[in-house]
């Protein structure tokens, strides 16, 4: 429920910029907007269609993303992909025009299909057709990330394995020649043996205190 809520949020956002930037247009191109009642419905519609268009394609695009993953971007499915989600989109716009037209304006439905343009669609499908490209590059560029990051996890750990090797290879070599020199002190003097011993001893108890450590 609350990811919905976050994504209707998201949806209206896009619908008001896309209002303003329409606005934006118009004015520019010479047209007068009144703020009346016609002003207040059309931006009812556009955001309508900018939640409905939205949500449909954002759900069908995580459905792909889910069933994929990495194997999205290979052609064959980024084609199905964008085929679906323009056909998603028309679909919408159909059903929508189609309830706001004969429910909302009681026309006739067979009227409706006759009367029915694709040019109707353009303007919707091609905001559609956008913010669904703009989707599948976010998510490009954030499964590229996550490949790198992966990849740099893979070195790391790599790495950190053959350090641990070398110093398992390290060990019985350095305590091989520790007892070396050992059995020559031990002949020619004692006490330096000794010494040795207890040294060597403190030695190995620091390196067994810093195994545990990075």
């Amino acid at each position: 429920m609350i990811k919905f809520l976050r994504e209707t949020a998201k949806a209206f956002s896009i619908g008001v910029l896309v209002f303003l930037i329409r606005g934006i247009f118009m004015l520019a191109n010479g047209t007068t907007l009144d703020f009346n009642q016609d002003l207040a419905l059309e931006f009812f519609y556009n955001q309508l269609f900018a939640v409905c268009l939205y949500l449909a394609n954002a759900y069908f695009v995580t459905y792909m993303m889910n069933k994929y993953k990495q194997d999205l971007f290979k052609l064959n499915h980024l084609l199905v992909a964008l085929l679906s989600s323009i056909s998603i989109s028309l679909a919408t716009i159909f059903i929508l025009r189609f309830l706001i037209i004969v429910y909302g304006y009681n026309q006739d439905a067979t009227s409706f299909l006759q009367n029915e343009k694709m040019v109707f669609y353009w303007m919707s499908l091609t905001i559609s057709v956008v913010v669904t490209a703009i989707f599948y590059t976010v998510y490009y560029i954030k499964s590229k990330q996550d490949t790198k990051v992966k990849e740099q996890k893979v070195i790391a750990g790599t790495a950190s394995a053959k350090f641990d090797a070398l110093k398992n290879q390290l060990d019985p070599h350095f305590l091989f020649n520790s007892l070396n020199v050992l059995t020559s002190l031990i002949e020619e003097n004692p006490d330096k043996a000794q010494q040795f011993t207890t040294s060597l001893s403190k030695v190995y108890r620091y390196v067994l205190e810093q195994k545990i450590k990075n």
